[in-house]
């Protein structure tokens, strides 16, 4: 596909460098009936086809650095349950092509993740620069409560030790588990009062974590755009690295999700990691 959009991009380069120049004589070269007369031309136009071939070699190359930007990555999340992780075994995670790295730093039943702070510098000095948070919380949970106060305790934690989350990203993990949540419409209105004050108050760019099935289990069909307005990352368990299960990563408003958890409870490298994919 990245082929496709790169032959598509040189295409247009091309007409626009043979077709739309007239005023450089180039028209009258595309024009010319064989090479003869592009051979009779050439003292004439050598100097600007030159310069204009150049031109264009730029604009090709800078086109398809650009696209090789927006290639599909894979990455990996760790649960607080992960401990501390060595440099040697994210060093491991980043040698099989992995890119980037989502570490929980708050289970809501826990609490802070004290091993995050050394885990993100391990992450650091094995060579991965996209690193980012997520956190579970629970209306039903201890010291969950109001939904302001865990995100709270995060974002002092970040400060104090002077960590900065790749686009300040905060991941907002909701699934079902026991005895963690109330009733529906009482776990909605927790869920988007938390969104907003990790988003206006505190200022991260938070997203959402959940799937389909426990969205509903959680929430019912509810949806908001105070909600939907935050990218989307779900988990769907087929191994295939794409949104090609459009009705599982389309849901309760969100119609376009940015990454996909598609494989979970991986061992690998000593660690158990879930397997993520992002286009």
């Amino acid at each position: 596909e990245l082929q496709i959009i790169l032959d598509h991009i040189i295409m247009h380069m091309i007409c626009d460098f043979f077709f739309f120049q007239a005023e450089d004589g180039i028209r009258d070269f595309c024009l010319s009936r064989g090479l003869g007369d592009v051979y009779k031309r050439q003292e004439y136009m050598g100097s600007q086809i030159l310069k204009r071939m150049q031109k264009l070699f730029l604009v090709i190359c800078l086109a398809a650095l650009c696209i090789n930007v927006t290639q599909a990555a894979i990455g990996v999340d760790v649960s607080i349950f992960s401990d501390l992780i060595s440099v040697d075994k994210f060093k491991c995670l980043r040698n099989q092509g992995f890119e980037f790295i989502i570490i929980q730093i708050f289970n809501g039943g826990i609490g802070l993740n004290k091993h995050f702070a050394q885990n993100y510098r391990n992450a650091k000095a094995a060579g991965f620069n996209d690193i980012t948070a997520y956190t579970f919380n629970c209306n039903n949970c201890g010291n969950n409560n109001p939904p302001s106060k865990p995100m709270n305790l995060i974002a002092q934690y970040l400060r104090d030790n002077k960590i900065s989350l790749t686009n300040n990203r905060l991941w907002l993990d909701y699934e079902p588990c026991t005895r963690c949540w109330l009733d529906l419409a009482s776990n909605f209105n927790y869920i988007v009062s938390q969104a907003k004050y990790v988003s206006e108050v505190l200022g991260f760019h938070p997203g959402i974590y959940t799937s389909k099935y426990s969205w509903e289990d959680i929430v019912g069909s509810r949806s908001s755009p105070e909600l939907t307005k935050f990218p989307l990352w779900y988990a769907h368990y087929d191994n295939t690295k794409s949104f090609a299960d459009t009705e599982l990563g389309r849901f309760a408003g969100w119609t376009n999700p940015v990454m996909k958890q598609y494989a979970g409870d991986i061992m690998n490298c000593n660690l158990d990691v879930d397997y993520n994919w992002r286009p």
